[in-house]
């Protein structure tokens, strides 16, 4: 990276820590040290998440504001994908309502892509992706998925009238072994 592309990151990142503060990685708040604004929080949240995580950002800190906590009370310490969705942890300042904003997100991202933010259409077994069908496509050909008889089951989600969430399972020998090892007993 030159010097112009890192002195438009950190423009980029001044500018978004001026909407978000609490996006202020937390060990410039309790490590002493001086923040050189070459990254956010943000930058640790897939791309495709990134607007839904802003918006929760948004809702936290009407929240703080609301009951009168300064932003530098709350942060954040650990954001990941785990197990194909959203894992946040905050520390500082909390209650039931930002738990709730928290958790909220973690169960939002599973309808949302990682890799592009459209909705997801399906999720894999093994290392858990929920995927848009897209990006489902594109890794398949790109040797990312198990395409075999015997690979992970792929459940595929489609979308009612309402935009509520619906599944479809399609079973594979793989699924059929493990509900027989859960259920203690062999399926024909």
């Amino acid at each position: 990276m030159d010097r112009k592309e890192q002195r438009q990151i950190i423009e980029k990142n001044k500018e978004l820590l001026e909407r978000y503060p609490i996006l202020t990685p937390s060990v410039y708040f309790h490590g002493g040290m001086d923040y050189d604004y070459t990254y956010t929080e943000l930058d640790f949240v897939c791309i495709g998440w990134q607007k839904m995580f802003l918006e929760m950002c948004d809702e936290i800190q009407s929240h703080l504001k609301e009951v009168g906590v300064p932003f530098q009370e709350f942060w954040f310490y650990d954001i990941k994908e785990k197990w194909g969705g959203l894992r946040v942890q905050a520390g500082g300042y909390s209650d039931d309502a930002i738990e709730s904003l928290l958790s909220d997100a973690e169960t939002r991202s599973l309808l949302f892509c990682p890799h592009c933010g459209k909705p997801t259409k399906y999720v894999t077994h093994g290392y858990v992706l929920y995927l848009c069908e897209d990006c489902f496509k594109e890794a398949k050909l790109n040797g990312e998925l198990l395409t075999a008889d015997d690979a992970p089951v792929f459940r595929e989600w489609s979308y009612d009238k309402e935009g509520k969430v619906t599944t479809s399972v399609k079973p594979s020998r793989y699924d059929a072994d493990f509900r027989s090892q859960w259920n203690g007993k062999k399926e024909g």
